[in-house]
């Protein structure tokens, strides 16, 4: 019998404990995965990632730049697409998920190349 593994393609951190924030119980979220650019052209960098959480209430776009990490844009929950309409050479960026428990673990990053 010819048997292989097959890693999986997403590994989200698993973290589903309940922690008290504000008076009443929250599950903790997992970390969105799989960020990577759909497009990109001179100015403007589409990004794309998987959300594995069921509980977010969005997520938050961060791009890093000249070794500075800086907050760029929120979504609502369940939406998994951004254009950096603005988006500088060289710029990579990060994408974390958010509730009331705070912000999950960042995605890997995706950059734009110069």
């Amino acid at each position: 019998m010819n048997s292989r593994f097959v890693a999986p393609l997403f590994t989200p951190a698993i973290n589903r404990t309940k922690s008290l924030y504000s008076g009443r119980a929250v599950t903790l979220l997992l970390s969105a995965v799989g960020l990577f650019t759909l497009a990109c052209n001179a100015k403007a960098m589409t990004l794309s990632w998987q959300d594995t959480s069921e509980n977010e209430d969005g997520f938050k776009i961060y791009r890093i730049a000249n070794n500075e990490k800086k907050f760029i844009a929120q979504v609502g929950p369940n939406i998994t697409q951004y254009i950096d309409k603005d988006a500088p050479p060289g710029a990579c960026y990060i994408v974390t998920a958010f509730n009331a428990a705070g912000e999950s673990p960042s995605t890997s990053s995706a950059c734009k190349t110069p």
